[in-house]
């Protein structure tokens, strides 16, 4: 947590040796995946299909904390809207440290990324794929002496459900996220 009168990231003394050092470290869990699956239906009405792709993952990640503590003011990099609920004033509770660039409380930032305040929830439900399209009556098809005539409209990555407060719960990162994608297309066959 961080100390309410301080504002300085606060952890456990493990070997109470009245320091934060290594011999402090205890195993924080389990990053992999708890489960994961997908849900994958295809609809038709008439000439009308839609496909869809529903993706789902239980898992613990890092939490962007990790990457904007207090230490990282000053810095020229943008900051997500979280860190407005720093700590600025004694008697402040919360769980973002204040900003500062120097002693102790600079220490203390740098070790946040190894401790739990790191992890957090990253699962999601992620509609990975849909796919909606339209085939063309056959009489109309074989009135122009065409084999297929079809219009489509297909999304990748449309909509992503989660509690996660970073850029995208999958790659955890400032990476860029999985880019969503929208695509339309006419299939002529003669």
């Amino acid at each position: 947590g961080v100390d309410p009168e301080t504002g300085v990231a606060t952890f456990v003394d493990v070997d109470r040796s009245e320091r934060i050092s290594a011999n402090d470290r205890l195993p924080l869990g389990n990053r992999q995946q708890d489960y994961f699956g997908g849900l994958n239906n295809t609809i038709s009405y008439k000439s009308f299909t839609i496909d869809f792709l529903f993706r789902f993952v239980k898992q613990t990640g890092l939490d962007p904390i990790s990457y904007y503590s207090g230490e990282t003011a000053g810095q020229f990099l943008n900051q997500p809207t979280f860190v407005l609920d720093r700590w600025k004033n004694p008697g402040d509770v919360t769980n973002v440290p204040k900003f500062t660039q120097t002693g102790l409380a600079q220490a203390a930032n740098r070790n946040i990324s190894s401790s739990d305040l790191a992890f957090t929830d990253a699962s999601f439900i992620r509609l990975q794929n849909v796919r909606f399209f339209y085939q063309f009556p056959t009489a109309l098809i074989q009135k122009y002496s065409m084999d297929n005539l079809l219009v489509y409209v297909q999304g990748q990555n449309l909509l992503t459900f989660t509690g996660y407060r970073g850029w995208d719960p999958e790659t955890q990162s400032l990476a860029l996220p999985p880019l969503r994608m929208i695509t339309a297309g006419l299939t002529v066959t003669f």
